[in-house]
């Protein structure tokens, strides 16, 4: 079998995948703050569990897209 590599279609590649790591990573820690930092909206404990669960879920959401910007590291070489 015989490939037909084309190393300027590679190196374009890599820095595009590159690039999407950048703003995939600058994007999440722009959003971690209003993800991370919910208050209750009152006083009663409903509001308390909500907000918790607000934060976990941003939490969860920032834990999943860190490992976005690793994966596409690895495609750019």
């Amino acid at each position: 079998m015989v490939w037909s590599v084309q190393p300027e279609a590679v190196l374009a590649s890599a820095a595009a995948e590159s690039a999407i790591s950048a703003e995939t990573e600058a994007a999440a820690a722009g959003a971690a703050p209003a993800l991370l930092s919910t208050t209750p909206m009152g006083g009663d404990p409903d509001s308390a569990m909500f907000s918790a669960a607000l934060n976990a879920c941003g939490a969860s959401y920032l834990g999943v897209v860190a490992e976005h910007p690793s994966q596409r590291g690895l495609f750019a070489g």
